[in-house]
Order: C-alpha cells, then structure tokens, then sequence
C-alpha cells in the first residue's frame, strides 16, 4: 500500500511531458510578462517528405494570419520540406489579421501555410534532415491570448519524429509553485505517517 502515492506521483510525471519528450517536434506557445515565446524543441525525421526546390528562403522572425498562416524563425537559406496535409484550418482563430516581428535564436524551425494553393511547409536548419531542434522566437509586447493559437498536430508518417504539435503552455504564476510545493509536502507527510 506504501507504493501507491509513488505510482500516482510517476503517472502525473510521465503524462505531463510534453510531446516532444514522445518523438516529435513541438511548438510551443508560453506568456511570459509582456513578452511571448514560442520554443520549437524535439526530435524531428523529414524521411516521407518532399523537399521544396527553388530559391532559397530569407531570413524571417514573425508570426502572422495575413493572407498566409506562418510562424517563422529561420535565417536565410533555412531548408524547407512540403508537409503532404490536406489543407488545413488555421493555426489562429482571430479573425484580424496580424503580422508580429519578433527575434530568433537558436536553430530554424517553422511553419507556413498557403491558404490559397493549401501548401503546408515545414522550416528547418539548412541540409536537415533528422535530428533534434531547438530554437526561440521571442514576440516583445504580444499578449498569448490574443493571437488565439489553435493547438494543432501536423502528421505525416507513423515514425518516430514525423510530426509537429502546436501547443500553448501559460507560465505558472507564484501562485501555481505555492500549491505544488503544498501539495508534495502534504504527500511527504501522508508517507511518513504510514511507515
């Protein structure tokens, strides 16, 4: 019976990691103050994908709804790979439209999405292929909520790393690590009273 809150506390653990620690690429969208940051991290293989030929794309560290869906944290000559989706809703469910400029670091990664052709492409570090990522967007003065992130999962293939997953995370208030801090101190005392 003294194993039990371990178990529970393994099970909270493992289902609250994010999806990239499960094979993938994620990106996530987080508040932080005044400013947002979209963190692209995890194991990505392009393997099922068609590599976009043609000029090589500039640099670009924005998100936007206007006319094209994009989120985009890449230098110039970021390689790019067309996702085989059937088109897609938007990855914003504002109706205005919105264009942010923000600063990249880190490796490449992004989405953009032609509303018009419904072409899906995915942004990654030059001459990628596979392997991990991890790069930032940083949005000063943007307010989460605001740009109305619909979380999302874009799939191509039932490998590990084929696919990117939109999520938002809001940062945890003070607040938030008062009731955690309580809730494992009321647990510590729950073991120690059944020994």
């Amino acid at each position: 019976m003294t194993k039990s809150p371990f178990l529970f506390v393994s099970l909270v653990i493992l289902f609250s990691l994010p999806a990239a620690s499960r094979g993938t690429l994620q990106i996530d969208f987080s508040q932080n103050g005044s400013t947002v940051l979209v963190t692209g991290s995890g194991f990505l293989d392009t393997t099922g994908l068609e590599l976009r030929v043609g000029p090589a794309p500039v640099g670009a560290s924005r998100i936007g709804d206007y006319l094209n869906d994009t989120i985009q944290s890449w230098d110039a000559g970021a390689t790019r790979y067309i996702m085989p989706l059937e088109s897609k809703a938007s990855f914003f469910s504002g109706t205005s439209f919105f264009n942010i400029d923000g600063v990249s670091s880190g490796d490449d990664f992004g989405i953009y999405q032609n509303a018009k052709v419904a072409d899906t492409m995915l942004h990654v570090p030059p001459d990628f292929t596979e392997g991990n990522i991890y790069g930032e967007l940083t949005l000063p003065n943007t307010d989460l909520e605001s740009l109305g992130i619909i979380e999302d999962s874009f799939e191509w293939g039932a490998g590990e790393g084929q696919g990117v997953y939109l999520t938002t995370n809001a940062v945890p208030e003070p607040a938030s690590f008062g009731f955690l801090s309580g809730g494992m101190c009321l647990l510590s005392a729950l073991m120690r009273r059944r020994r």
